[in-house]
């Protein structure tokens, strides 16, 4: 109403906040893809708290966030689907299935299907990967559109599809769910 915007500023130099997500809490998380941090801004202090992830590679680029809080990010750089959990304040990772050493698979877009499953895009691979948080299974959806870069992916959870928004080759792609 007043036009007014409030600036909050990062302790880390080039942290590059990008992806960003509301928690089922009111708090907002933010990847800081020029780190290994994750944000977290509380709305009714206005403290924004940085959290290290485990491995100092990781550049969290986009997130998702499940019904009990756990936040998910792909770490684009690495190669890697991670999960952080706020109340036990623990991080757990996985290598995504098209990993090689010295060359990840670029994870980028991320987000929860109505079942729970985690779908994450591996933006070299012209792949979509379903990741089971029960089993820690993953199983790989390939995207027939060589060269799309999946930026976004938006979870319709009445129809039960995933939209995929793909960069570079001005489409959209919709995976029907069981």
């Amino acid at each position: 109403t007043t036009g007014e915007v409030k600036l909050y500023d990062v302790a880390t130099p080039a942290a590059k906040p990008y992806g960003l997500q509301r928690a089922p809490d009111g708090s907002l998380w933010i990847a800081m893809f020029g780190t290994n941090k994750l944000g977290h801004l509380d709305p009714k202090t206005a403290q924004l708290t940085e959290i290290d992830l485990p491995n100092a590679g990781a550049r969290p680029r986009r997130l998702a966030i499940t019904s009990d809080g756990r936040i998910w990010y792909s770490d684009y750089a690495r190669g890697y689907l991670g999960m952080y959990d706020p109340k036990t304040k623990t991080a757990k990772e996985w290598p995504t299935p098209n990993t090689k050493p010295g060359s990840g698979s670029a994870p980028y877009g991320i987000g929860i299907a109505p079942d729970g499953a985690v779908w994450f895009n591996e933006a070299r691979n012209s792949t979509m990967v379903r990741f089971d948080p029960k089993s820690e299974q993953m199983e790989v959806v390939a995207v027939p559109t060589k060269g799309s870069v999946i930026r976004n992916v938006s979870v319709d959870s009445v129809r039960h599809r995933l939209w995929l928004a793909e960069s570079g080759i001005s489409r959209l792609g919709r995976i029907d769910l069981k």
